[in-house]
């Protein structure tokens, strides 16, 4: 019987790793950014490398703020959305392009990511 303080890396049950090794390359980006409210999507955009090629200014974060969006809202919204928020055709296309790879499941995502984080 394992006792809770003895389970490590080292002597965690494969079967169990196995397993969640499955389930964690079934959830993409798109499923962890869903969950987040407005600053916490602000916050990812700014940080994520990949996003670091898009031209996203202090005016496209604003305009999040201002009318909430959401990172499920974020993820539904298209080129002519990116549009009316002031982007040039290029840079919305760009961003769009950049949502539909954040749902690729070959970028795998840790579980642990889906831990609420304070």
């Amino acid at each position: 019987m394992w006792k809770f303080s003895q389970l490590s890396a080292k002597n965690f049950p494969v079967k169990i790793t196995q397993k969640i090794s499955k389930m964690s390359s079934k959830f993409t980006q798109a499923d962890k950014i869903k969950k987040y409210e407005t600053e916490r999507l602000i916050k990812y955009l700014r940080e994520d490398s990949k996003s670091e090629g898009l031209e996203l200014d202090n005016d496209f974060f604003t305009k999040l703020e201002e009318e909430n969006i959401t990172g499920h809202l974020f993820l539904k919204l298209t080129r002519q959305e990116f549009r009316e928020f002031g982007m040039g055709l290029r840079p919305a296309l760009e961003l769009e392009d950049y949502i539909k790879k954040l749902y690729d499941r070959k970028a795998r995502v840790n579980l642990g990511d889906f831990l609420v984080k304070k």
